[in-house]
């Protein structure tokens, strides 16, 4: 059963939120604990098995992410353009994953580290946060997880191992994905500051119709007809939307080739 945590303790019965033991009932899957935040921001905890349905993506992290153990970190906030929230970022890698993210239309919603696995090695008991959690537009539920670029350490296998359990009991996908870099990243960063749509369904109308062919942005936004900075600035709105369409592996610049979808 789901059992509530306050910042003094465990409530009788319920799990411990330090690196004390905890309840093992043998398998593997049911040694490991989720401790996150509900719909109240109490602290709670369960077994992956009545994680099911629960929407972590929409959860802020247990406590303030810290990417270096024992440390203060750089922590960043993303506003998420199709909900709203503020995810906060432990890192500038997951701050650069949280924005390719907001830009997958198949992502309907996410959250960074919103719970923390607990389980048991031997005498050991070990904790970890899986980096995003996110909800598809079809409702499926992935831990997604930033990608090694070569092979991933040990500890990381270990983890992973014990993750995969844990969410086939849930119910959850489990994916790694790559931190976007280069020229795709500067232009996602760029597009980003345009991702909170104040377009009308007129000036989409007569934009889209401006790049039915392949046009530098700035002259496909002039050909509009609207004004000058105002369609260039929705010009990028529909780039970011995937209405217009644009090489990401080529500067954004205000000359650079864009189409309608």
């Amino acid at each position: 059963m789901m059992q509530a945590l306050t910042a003094r303790g465990p409530r009788v019965g319920a799990l411990p939120m330090g690196d004390e033991s905890f309840p093992v009932t043998g398998g593997v899957v049911n040694d490991v604990v989720a401790v996150f935040r509900d719909r109240e921001g109490r602290l709670v905890s369960c077994w992956p098995q009545e994680l099911t349905g629960v929407p972590l993506e929409e959860r802020s992290p247990p406590t303030i992410p810290q990417p270096y153990r024992g440390r203060a970190g750089i922590i960043t906030h993303w506003p998420v353009a199709t909900t709203g929230r503020m995810v906060v970022c432990g890192s500038l890698q997951r701050w650069r994953i949280a924005i390719a993210l907001d830009f997958d239309s198949h992502i309907e919603a996410f959250s960074c580290e919103p719970v923390e696995l607990r389980w048991r090695v031997g005498r050991r008991s070990l904790r970890w946060r899986p980096a995003f959690v996110a909800r598809t537009r079809d409702g499926t539920r992935q831990i997604l997880l930033p990608a090694y670029s070569g092979k991933p350490p040990a500890v990381h296998t270990e983890r992973l191992r014990m993750l995969e359990e844990a969410a086939d009991a849930a119910g959850w996908q489990v994916h790694h994905v790559q931190e976007p870099s280069g020229v795709r990243a500067t232009n996602l960063q760029w597009a980003a500051g345009y991702r909170f749509p104040t377009i009308s369904m007129d000036e989409e109308r007569v934009l889209l119709r401006a790049f039915a062919q392949p046009v530098g942005v700035r002259r496909g936004a002039a050909a509009s007809g609207l004004p000058e900075l105002i369609a260039l600035d929705l010009a990028y709105q529909l780039i970011w939307q995937q209405r217009v369409h644009i090489d990401w592996q080529q500067p954004l610049l205000p000359d650079a080739l864009a189409w309608a979808a």
